[in-house]
Parts: structure tokens; sequence; C-alpha cells
């Protein structure tokens, strides 16, 4: 049981690293967009592959 406890929290953990990441890369995407189009995009598919490990981390912490 204790080792299913530490599994959800580095999990969890790791999901809300993803996240501030992501977050990050959007911003910095939304700024570079202004003066380098292709900069931005190529945040933005960074940031795409990150949303789709998000994605699959919360699909995975809501199942256990």
């Amino acid at each position: 049981m204790e080792k299913d406890i530490k599994s959800y929290e580095s999990k969890l953990k790791e999901l809300r690293r993803l996240e501030k990441r992501y977050s990050c890369l959007m911003k910095q995407a939304f700024e570079a967009g202004v003066n380098d189009r292709a900069y931005s995009d190529k945040l933005n598919q960074i940031a795409l592959k990150i949303k789709q490990q998000i994605m699959l981390l919360r699909s995975n912490l809501q199942t256990h």
C-alpha cells in the first residue's frame, strides 16, 4: 500500500512538472510568434507532445 502511495505521489509530481513546462512553452511560443513564426511553431510542437504526455498521465492517475 505504501508503495502505491509513493508511486501515485511520484506520478503526481511528474504531472505538475509537465504542466509547468507546458505552460512555459506556450507562453514562449506566444511571445515568439510576434517576431519569429517558425520558432513559435517549433515551440508549439514541443508543447503539443508534452500536452499528450500530460493527458496520458492524468488518465493513468484517474484509473488508479
